[in-house]
């Protein structure tokens, strides 16, 4: 589900794919900043402004890593915003503002609090604990309405 290295990927992978995957990578990570480069540098598109051209740049970068991966796509979304404001087409604010909406900041910490449960077990913990309960009993219906509930209050805050 997440961003893997290519040291956690390749036993799983063949030769010919861990080639690929390192291939893919290395060019993704030089491909990126030189069409960022070539789109700022080169002579502007009829009617596109300087900043324009900017954009199209951190566009195309960004595409680019999110294609090839050389580091994983939350940190290139996020730098992405970063040069936003270091090229001078937004100011700081403007670039992180949808950022900072009160719901993006919930999801982050639920899906944050969500993969600590899960790394640490203690999902696993609370389903051993009900299903071995003395409410549940080991009745079939009673081990489902007990899931159920469980469920419907930890989706309430957590992915």
């Amino acid at each position: 589900m997440s961003w893997k290295s290519l040291a956690e990927i390749a036993p799983r992978l063949s030769e010919a794919e861990v080639r690929f995957e390192k291939r893919r990578r290395l060019i993704g990570l030089w491909l990126g900043p030189l069409l960022f480069a070539a789109a700022v540098f080169a002579s502007p598109l009829q009617n596109v402004t300087p900043v324009g051209m900017r954009t199209l740049g951190i566009f195309l970068w960004t595409v680019t890593w999110w294609v090839c991966e050389p580091i994983p796509i939350p940190a290139t979304s996020l730098a992405c915003l970063a040069m936003l404001a270091l090229c001078g087409i937004l100011p700081v604010e403007a670039a992180f503002s949808p950022w900072s909406n009160w719901i993006c900041i919930f999801l982050l910490g639920a899906c944050v609090i969500g993969h600590a449960m899960s790394v640490h077990g203690l999902t696993r913990r609370i389903a051993y604990s009900m299903a071995s309960s003395r409410l549940v009993g080991g009745d079939p219906w009673r081990v489902l309405v007990a899931f159920g509930l469980a469920s419907a209050l930890m989706s309430c805050m957590l992915s």
